[in-house]
């Protein structure tokens, strides 16, 4: 996004890796959110929420507990 100029906020973000993560590509749906803060933005309690929500719901507790244990 960044190369053509355009500067992704925390909403798009949000939609993007929940997209990601609707579609069952949680490996790249972590990775935008990893790749936030580079983009300048900060996860958000929708960020965390929203995709905490994804794996509990196809039962990825592991990953859940990642995402917890990077919140905090």
């Amino acid at each position: 996004m960044k190369s053509i100029g355009y500067t992704p906020d925390c909403g798009t973000c949000n939609d993007l890796f929940l997209t990601l993560s609707k579609s069952g590509q949680f490996g790249e749906a972590v990775e935008v959110l990893k790749g936030m803060e580079m983009a300048g933005c900060v996860p958000d309690c929708d960020s965390y929420g929203g995709l905490i929500a994804e794996l509990s719901d196809v039962r990825k507790v592991d990953a859940v507990a990642e995402v917890v244990r990077e919140m905090l």
